[in-house]
């Protein structure tokens, strides 16, 4: 307790700390303070930096869904045409068939019809000269 120094300041207080280490214990507080009030602004800042950052990565996480969603649809979609593709060139195909068959049909027919007219006009020159031609023989079929 010989170290204790009493002494009165400018104002007549009592100190027990010289001048000197009292200021110096003073402009440490008051830096303690600064640093406290700068630490806050700082854990404030932050705060803000991370809600930044958490908006940004809801917006990301919602745009790569939206690109998943969008990727899925475009696989979709050509699975689709292809599908349709296929029903589509199943279905040429078997109009091409059916005009085919029907083509066969219609020349076939021509034939028959030619045929047809053909013996009808033997039938009319024989009417028109009084004979009806007869199979075998020379106007006959």
């Amino acid at each position: 307790m010989d170290d204790v120094t009493v002494s009165f300041d400018d104002q007549n207080r009592i100190r027990v700390l010289d001048v000197d280490k009292f200021a110096h214990t003073e402009e440490l507080g008051s830096a303690a303070n600064d640093f406290v009030k700068k630490n806050q602004e700082f854990g404030g800042l932050m705060d803000g930096i991370v809600e930044v950052l958490d908006a940004n990565a809801k917006r990301i996480e919602q745009a790569k869904l939206r690109a998943i969603g969008m990727r899925n649809r475009v696989i979709t979609e050509r699975e689709n045409r292809d599908q349709k593709r296929r029903a589509l060139q199943a279905l040429v195909a078997e109009r091409e068939a059916d005009l085919a068959r029907v083509e066969a049909q219609v020349k076939s027919l021509r034939q028959v019809e030619a045929e047809q007219q053909n013996i009808i006009d033997k039938l009319a020159v024989g009417e028109a000269y009084g004979r009806v031609p007869v199979e075998g023989t020379e106007e006959g079929f």
